[in-house]
């Protein structure tokens, strides 16, 4: 059968009008372009044409099979890139292939285990900080603690003014641990302009940097990911440059900086909604052995994990998985062409009646083994989908269960009214 091109909206009338739509609600145009046109449809934003896949198994399609035929836009590339090199998120598939066998050891559950000892005393440490009536900029705690927990598994150093820093790699500023919000306009889209909004590592990265080239220049190896990746490294019969090593160690350092604060906020105002489940998962919280050597896979059956994955469901912090297609190819009987914008939405698969019951509703439940289904499963895509899914995603389920469980036995947290991260502390056990 001859394959076709997708079906939508198309034309200078339609793209002055998608870009209107798109820009008063962009998951409302997007479910709407669904509706009318099928799970896979094409419609012209700007001067650009784009496909939108919206079924989960031609999502998981998309990005097994064709891959090697899509691309990531710059916009996106270069909100991860930032001042400095590449790293796994936004090196090419060639390369790709070849740096994450190195990268894959560090991320196995025996290396993870030692990271959650970490996890619970850095959470520990925030939450001592806070006070009973506080009003809490969450974004800047969690992303705080995202910065402590990157320097101090990656490279072992921490924030100055937190913890021993003496018996540390390294101080790192406050500053340059939490770098730059950075704004990467969508170029290519004409009028239809958007903005990917993250943040980044800053243009001085100095007291990271002098770590790094300790390192790499043969200094003390240490219990982190820079020393056995660069041992790994040792062990193969592939050589990376320098800047190599800094680009992808200083993306890994940032790359938590986004989704795990946009998440546990998203986790704090579910619980603050459903009192009940958070009690719940402060008896977890009190009923835990923290000391079991088993202790992540104690954590994969508790409330507090299905909790946060459910909070995933209903705001993936990557709503929108953006592509350009690079070679032409056909999928599902519809030819994508070279230059097209392929775009994936977790955001509308998440809340898909075709996948999960009562989608709108808080149901922690759902995510329980004996109730999870091929199709839910096959949907729920938080840290995207197929061969480039986010290599640490299985630690960052684990470190936020673990975090969302020390925040509810320790504080209650009520958000402020108006406000998407500000919330106040009413309850506080030391």
């Amino acid at each position: 059968m001859t394959a076709r091109r997708p079906p939508g909206p198309r034309g200078p009338e339609a793209s002055a009008e998608n870009t209107q739509a798109f820009h008063r609600d962009i998951f409302g145009f997007l479910s709407r372009i669904a509706a009318e046109y099928g799970d896979v449809a094409a419609f012209e934003l700007g001067d650009r044409t784009c496909v939108l896949v919206n079924r989960a198994d031609l999502v998981r399609l998309l990005f097994s099979r064709h891959e090697a035929d899509l691309r990531k836009p710059d916009f996106l590339t270069v909100s991860n890139r930032g001042h400095w090199g590449d790293g796994l998120t936004t090196l090419n598939m060639a390369e790709w292939r070849l740096r994450r066998p190195l990268l894959r050891p560090s991320f196995r559950n025996n290396a993870v285990a030692p990271r959650l000892t970490l996890t619970r005393e850095c959470t520990l440490n925030m939450i001592a900080n806070w006070q009973r009536g506080a009003l809490l900029s969450l974004t800047f705690e969690f992303r705080s603690l995202a910065a402590r927990l990157a320097l101090r598994s990656v490279l072992d150093a921490d924030i100055e003014g937190f913890g021993d820093t003496e018996e540390r790699a390294g101080a790192i500023p406050l500053s340059e641990a939490l770098g730059e919000e950075y704004r990467a306009p969508g170029g290519g889209y004409g009028d239809a302009r958007f903005e990917m909004v993250r943040p980044r590592a800053g243009p001085d990265m100095s007291h990271t940097l002098r770590i790094i080239d300790a390192r790499l220049a043969g200094g003390d190896a240490r219990d982190d990911i820079l020393s056995a990746w660069l041992a790994e490294i040792a062990r193969s019969e592939d050589t990376l440059e320098g800047d190599a090593v800094r680009g992808e160690i200083i993306q890994m350092l940032f790359a938590s900086h986004l989704t795990l604060p946009l998440s546990l906020i998203a986790v704090c105002h579910a619980l603050a909604r459903n009192r009940d489940i958070a009690a719940q998962i402060a008896a977890e919280a009190e009923g835990m052995d923290w000391t079991r050597p088993d202790l992540q896979y104690g954590l994969s059956g508790t409330m507090a994990m299905l909790a946060v994955k459910e909070a995933l469901r209903l705001a993936p912090p990557a709503p929108i998985l953006y592509r350009e297609a690079v070679d032409t190819f056909d999928l599902e009987g519809f030819t994508i062409k070279a230059g097209q914008a392929v775009w994936v939405a977790p955001q509308l698969l998440h809340h898909d009646p075709r996948y999960f019951t009562r989608p709108d509703i808080f149901d922690p439940l759902r995510f329980r083994r004996d109730r999870s289904t091929p199709h839910s499963i096959s949907a729920y895509m938080p840290f995207g989908t197929g061969p480039r899914t986010c290599i640490a995603n299985r630690q960052s389920f684990l470190q936020m269960a673990m975090i969302a469980l020390l925040v509810a036995e320790h504080v209650q947290l009520v958000p402020a009214a108006n406000s998407g991260d500000q919330f106040k502390v009413l309850r506080h056990t030391p």
